[in-house]
């Protein structure tokens, strides 16, 4: 379940921190508020919020965003668009 939350948000992440490699900080910190308000409002809909879940949300952040830091080091052509 946990490795599930961390693959999903690194999918969430990657392309977005590609795209827009100067605004990592922002990205990071909309990503982790979104992990966070779908643990806060699990809730409502008769589910558990779980801070493991949310850790794993962090990490899959974390993951995705040095992924895209590679990707764009790797690549000059995704550096010379930005």
């Amino acid at each position: 379940d946990k490795l599930y939350h961390l693959i999903s948000f690194a999918i969430l992440t990657l392309p977005i921190a590609v795209i827009r490699p100067k605004a990592l900080w922002v990205i990071f910190i909309l990503s982790v508020v979104y992990g966070g308000a779908i643990e806060v409002l699990q809730p409502l809909i008769n589910r558990n919020c779980e801070l493991a879940d949310f850790l794993a949300d962090v990490a899959g952040v974390a993951l995705g965003m040095a992924m895209s830091k590679a990707l764009v080091r790797l690549s000059p052509t995704i550096a010379d668009e930005q």
